[in-house]
């Protein structure tokens, strides 16, 4: 586990650290800057970077760092994760939290500094967990809170019955009352007026905090995924959309459905979540998209881990669904021994047995076979519409989210996101997806989908100095981004050092 580094002790405030000797990467233009280059670091930014264009590197600095002819890239991001959210895992005490440290640490081991959290019920648990890692008991990167606004009976916006509060409390999830300034939704009633969801949203960020702000477009139930859940019609997203915007304050929407595609689009939202999954999308909405300054967290691994060529799916027998079931065969007791402690891992290969005899129960009781059965067309529909979106601008507009933990992986595995872009979108003899767009994917792009490019997402003057260091060349090998790095500075800190800096 990831423990402070004796190094940042060393540095007293306003101290210029030099870093030389290293391969700095300019991810906007998918090479590196020259060699010549070095970058001082002063008060946890990046002050300077002297030999950027040939000239004599005479700058003082009362530290100089020999990167060791190492690569280094900026901080990375998810996007798209949850913390308290762990599918699969029952446990509420000593494990739960042990497995949340791992999930947190094992971000910085691989260079991740920025987790958006884009759904917490009970946000006392992760505030504490923020308090946690800012005092320095916890290890872990900077944690993004997004807040749901939605009609109350939405999907992630349930009514609260008896039945929902004894469900999400036996899954460690408390449904926290949604008038409580400690909830992570904030709803407003069906048919309520464009003002009533305006104070929603200023509600979520003046009373809850939010970093970002959240809607929904999904038709069915969380949990259950039977039809009948509330969804955000056009008239409270719009004025939803555009009272954050007022706010300063980005956007996203968890989009499924085509007719969300659309709307979240002329709504102006920041952000879509996924992949439509209920039909192709036409050529007006992919040209729509591409008019649009919208970003796209496809989440990949949410099919990674929904879709199975299991009894009862529909989409059973599509060569997609084949496709996956041989690329997941090859790499998921990997993705199970990097994510989840050994404790967990059982639970998660009791899923895969279930879900491949087309049932998935909790104690023989639970039946969660419901989303696998949902998401089933991820694959064969969300897959094909990806492609496309890719092509209509989405290359240079995805972020890097993984769903974790939703899905069967921590918040630390966004390697796996960047290998499922490969196999997705690197097929039938094209080669389209590169090292140098899967290191703009989880930097730069993730960094304006959250709106935080100008501070953090690349290597820069004026820009914070997280940095993460590395064996390889990610530009010639998108596997680097995402793996295990060499050192990690955070803040201009050393929080990491495996190679003796």
């Amino acid at each position: 586990m990831t423990s402070p580094s004796p190094r940042q002790t060393l540095f007293p405030p306003g101290a210029r650290i030099k870093l030389v000797n290293g391969r700095f990467a300019d991810v906007a233009a998918g090479q590196f800057y020259p060699t010549s280059t070095s970058l001082v670091i002063q008060d946890g930014k990046i002050a300077a970077m002297p030999g950027m264009h040939g000239e004599p590197d005479d700058t003082p600095a009362e530290f100089v760092i020999n990167l060791q002819g190492k690569s280094v890239i900026p901080g990375l991001f998810n996007t798209h994760a949850h913390i308290q959210i762990i599918s699969g895992m029952m446990d509420k005490g000593e494990l739960r939290q042990r497995q949340i440290a791992k999930n947190l640490s094992d971000c910085l081991e691989r260079g991740i500094t920025h987790v958006r959290d884009t759904l917490c019920w009970d946000l006392a648990q992760n505030r504490e967990i923020k308090d946690k890692i800012s005092r320095g008991d916890l290890a872990g990167p900077r944690l993004h809170q997004a807040i749901h606004v939605s009609p109350v009976g939405g999907t992630y916006a349930p009514k609260r019955t008896f039945m929902k509060r004894t469900l999400f409390s036996f899954l460690g999830l408390p449904l926290v009352p949604y008038s409580s300034p400690g909830s992570g939704a904030v709803v407003f009633r069906k048919g309520a007026s464009p003002q009533e969801v305006r104070d929603a949203v200023d509600r979520a960020i003046f009373e809850r905090g939010a970093e970002m702000i959240k809607f929904c477009d999904q038709p069915e139930h969380f949990m259950s995924y039977k039809p009948g859940a509330v969804v955000m019609t056009w008239p409270p997203l719009e004025a939803a959309a555009d009272q954050a915007r007022k706010r300063g304050i980005p956007t996203t929407i968890h989009n499924v459905t085509a007719e969300g595609f659309r709307q979240s689009l002329r709504a102006g939202v920041d952000s879509l979540a996924h992949l439509p999954i209920d039909q192709e999308l036409t050529g007006e909405d992919l040209a729509l998209f591409a008019a649009s300054h919208t970003s796209i967290e496809p989440t990949l691994t949410v099919g990674f881990y929904y879709c199975w060529s299991m009894i009862g799916n529909p989409w059973r027998d599509h060569p997609e669904i084949q496709r996956l079931d041989g690329f997941r065969d090859s790499v998921y007791e990997k993705v199970l021994e990097e994510s989840w402690l050994p404790e967990v891992r059982p639970g998660y290969r009791a899923q895969r047995d279930g879900l491949h005899q087309g049932s998935m129960k909790i104690y023989g009781l639970i039946d969660l076979s419901g989303p696998f059965q949902y998401f089933a067309s991820i694959q064969p529909v969300g897959g094909k519409n990806f492609e496309r979106i890719y092509a209509a601008g989405g290359r240079e507009r995805c972020a890097c989210g993984n769903d974790a933990t939703v899905s069967a992986c921590s918040q630390a595995a966004i390697h796996l996101e960047m290998e499922l872009f490969d196999f997705s979108l690197n097929r039938d003899g094209n080669h389209v997806f590169s090292g140098a767009d899967a290191l703009r994917t989880a930097s730069i792009q993730s960094a304006r989908a959250l709106g935080l490019d100008k501070l953090y997402g690349s290597i820069e003057a004026g820009k914070v100095a997280d940095l993460a260091v590395m064996d390889g060349d990610p530009f010639e090998d998108f596997h680097c981004v995402g793996s295990p790095v060499a050192a990690l500075f955070m803040d201009g800190r050393l929080v990491v050092d495996h190679c003796g800096l």
